[in-house]
């Protein structure tokens, strides 16, 4: 392992290492193209997505610890944002996104975000306020909507079944416990494990009843928690 000490001690040394990434990108194969922070952060979050993907970051992390050298994370980050070894790319999956998140959601204020970069500072653990670090390109976008989309009601819907997992990485469980909440017909089902979603990952306990939710229409027991 990469790593020495507690789980505290090295997520210390990982934002040690990221915050040393803004300022002095770490090198990697080609001299042209060291690895920046934006990098970095694409890099580690890619192998979360899939436990089966775990071992490649810890080999990422033996390499910039032990080699100062970031080509592995740099691989991952160009996997996860598309990008050919050619410099062009392969989809506009990021400005996807842009476009979409911009024509759904009204711009935040600035007390408002200068408020969550202060909770992201003292209470991230590692990347600190680094989502809010650079400049908004919603205030770009030709149109501003004045409000969010939802609440998601559902009404006179059919049973919903909403499925969270407690230690997802991209989607987080509250996510879950809230869409829950709003619609009317909701039941939650919880996955007391981690990695991103959990049909098709987590064991019997979870794909069983929500197979025979999809095809033979039996909704799962409101409640139902599965642990790995």
């Amino acid at each position: 392992m990469p790593f020495k000490g507690s789980t505290d001690d090295a997520l210390a040394q990982i934002k040690e290492l990221f915050e040393k990434s803004l300022e002095e990108p770490f090198p990697t194969s080609d001299a042209d193209r060291p690895l920046t922070q934006s990098q970095f952060f694409s890099g580690l979050i890619t192998p979360l997505y899939n436990k089966q993907n775990w071992p490649i970051l810890t080999q990422a992390f033996s390499q910039l610890i032990n080699d100062n050298d970031g080509s592995l994370f740099q691989y991952l980050g160009d996997l996860m944002n598309g990008r050919e070894t050619d410099g062009s790319f392969s989809s506009n999956s990021t400005e996807a996104n842009w476009a979409i998140n911009c024509a759904d959601y009204p711009l935040s204020s600035d007390d408002e975000v200068e408020e969550l970069a202060a909770d992201l500072r003292e209470n991230g653990t590692v990347f600190g306020d680094y989502m809010l670090s650079a400049p908004d390109v919603c205030l770009y976008w030709p149109y501003k909507p004045s409000q969010a989309p939802g609440p998601y009601i559902g009404k006179g819907a059919d049973p919903i079944v909403v499925v969270g997992t407690r230690y997802d990485p991209a989607t987080p469980y509250q996510w879950s416990e809230s869409l829950a909440e709003s619609l009317d017909s909701a039941v939650l089902v919880t996955w007391e494990g981690d990695g991103h979603t959990a049909y098709g990952s987590a064991d019997d306990c979870i794909s069983d009843p929500l197979d025979d939710y999809l095809i033979e229409g039996t909704v799962p027991e409101d409640g139902l928690t599965c642990s790995p």
